[in-house]
């Protein structure tokens, strides 16, 4: 039977053309029909997973936020997280149009951004949130969410949410870079400079305010400073005042039990901030955890220090908020002691002292504590003594201001022994030997000691004597590290001192 050949036999020849149209023809009836509309992409989500997104099931508003993101396949597996989000964040999540809701496209885009739902919360709680996020939101990448998330850390805050006033989307985000006293600084500066504005920008945020408060929080090692500031710079005398006349009271400690029934024992200044919407944790500054806060106000609001110290075994004094937390802490696993410990220092010219560390707890700073509060007491000090040599050092280390001189009854010095004369030298000998020399500048400037660095056959020791009635004491001669002097050293100091 003769084969058929249709592009070139009888009644089937077919053109090149021809084939292409038919082919055209075929894709474009059987082609995938692209989503024009949201509306149209809401009505195919529901014909496809009505038990996803059915019509009593779920508001079309919310299905219609991922058109041209996720189609419905995806969009289908990926709702519950979606509308779990939603609920987390959104004030009235059943009322999609409320005031109380972001915006659902907005909130799609915050979902895909990664921000967490208590961040949108924040913000749409302290109504800035038309004024920091928007539709664009939908391209945020991942480095913005740092930004959003101090954004809304300003925007909670009693100083922001109080102060009635509005804030761009840059002045939000500068603020929450600062401390919660810093950002109350800042905004009592621009109501105080701009009576009349309503609007915070970031240029009207005055930084050498900000700078001078803030030196003046790290100067203060009691906390009264940080807790001055968390009332926001009220004016105590006219608030309580004006709350005398509300009240028809005229004893201002029965004006505070009225304010506050639960803390009868707090200052007035403190019953006002309550009533003004002050947590008893922001009443302390912060430092104090809401169990805390609440223990602290119940006793009368004492010094924090001493209060957060009160239940030690053993009376300790310190002005730190962060080291008393370590004492307590380091109290409740039986190191307290150790700080009671008699030690033995031994300086220069043979000195030695008595000392205990519970003497020395305020020379602790928050950096020695290496390991936070599982930091042991010889730890905490070993690392301060560190931090304090290298401080001396720093200073020292460049200074070649002549302290000492070689006495006149002693012979010149030969090409082996040097004479240490600046802090300087003084500084170098003790970080190449690895010993604490380069403390002793001030007993060497003052004639108590003498420093000397011996170098023989390509060995170094470090030598002191001791000038006695124009005589002299060999007080020590160490090697590296405190270790024993090389031989050849030995032999050098000997043959000198024999001169």
């Amino acid at each position: 039977m003769k084969k058929i050949n249709f592009l070139t036999d009888g009644w089937g020849v077919i053109s090149r053309w021809t084939l292409f149209y038919a082919v055209r023809l075929c894709h474009l009836l059987f082609r995938r029909r692209q989503i024009r509309s949201a509306r149209e992409y809401v009505r195919l989500c529901r014909r496809l997973y009505p038990a996803v997104f059915g019509y009593e099931v779920v508001d079309g508003r919310l299905v219609g936020t991922a058109w041209n993101f996720l189609s419905p396949r995806v969009w289908a597996i990926e709702f519950s997280s979606f509308k779990k989000y939603w609920d987390a964040c959104a004030g009235r999540p059943n009322i999609i149009g409320s005031d109380f809701n972001p915006d659902p496209q907005m909130t799609f885009g915050a979902w895909q951004a990664g921000i967490p739902a208590s961040v949108l919360k924040n913000l749409i709680r302290a109504r800035k949130a038309d004024v920091i996020l928007n539709e664009q939101i939908i391209g945020l990448l991942k480095g913005s969410r740092p930004r959003l998330i101090g954004a809304a850390r300003a925007a909670r805050r009693h100083s922001a949410m109080s102060s009635r006033l509005l804030f761009s989307s840059r002045a939000l985000i500068k603020l929450g870079q600062l401390c919660p006293e810093l950002q109350s600084v800042a905004i009592d500066y621009f109501r105080d400079s701009h009576p009349g504005d309503t609007l915070m920008r970031a240029r009207d945020i005055e930084w050498a305010a900000v700078a001078a408060a803030q030196k003046q929080l790290v100067a203060d090692k009691s906390g009264r400073v940080r807790a001055a500031m968390s009332q926001r710079q009220m004016d105590k005398d006219v608030s309580s005042r004006r709350a005398l006349r509300i009240f028809g009271i005229e004893d201002q400690l029965e004006l505070a039990e009225k304010l506050s029934p639960s803390y009868p024992k707090i200052p007035i200044e403190y019953s006002i901030g309550l009533a003004l919407g002050a947590s008893p944790s922001q009443l302390s500054g912060g430092v104090l955890n809401r169990k805390e806060a609440h223990k602290w106000l119940e006793e009368g609001a004492p010094e924090i220090v001493p209060f957060l110290g009160r239940n030690l075994s053993q009376r300790v004094e310190c002005s730190n908020i962060v080291i008393m937390r370590w004492l307590v802490a380091v109290d409740d696993r039986g190191g307290l002691r150790a700080l009671f410990k008699e030690r033995t220092a031994h300086g220069p010219a043979g000195a030695t002292a008595k000392y205990r560390f519970v003497d020395r707890v305020n020379e602790l700073e928050e950096i020695d504590l290496i390991n936070g509060n599982r930091t042991s007491v010889d730890e905490a000090f070993e690392s301060a003594a560190r931090r304090n040599v290298e401080e001396w050092e720093n200073i020292n280390r460049n200074n070649h201001r002549v302290i000492t001189t070689l006495p006149k009854y002693l012979p010149p010095l030969p090409e082996k022994i040097f004479l240490l004369d600046t802090p300087a030298k003084l500084v170098q000998e003790g970080n190449e030997m690895s010993h604490c020399v380069g403390g002793y500048t001030k007993a060497v400037e003052k004639g108590d000691t003498l420093i000397f660095s011996v170098r023989a056959e390509g060995y170094r020791s470090t030598l002191e004597i001791v000038p006695r009635d124009e005589s002299i004491e060999v007080q020590s001669h160490r090697g590296a590290n405190n270790d024993s002097p090389p031989e050849p050293c030995v032999r050098a100091v000997e043959k000198y001192l024999e001169d």
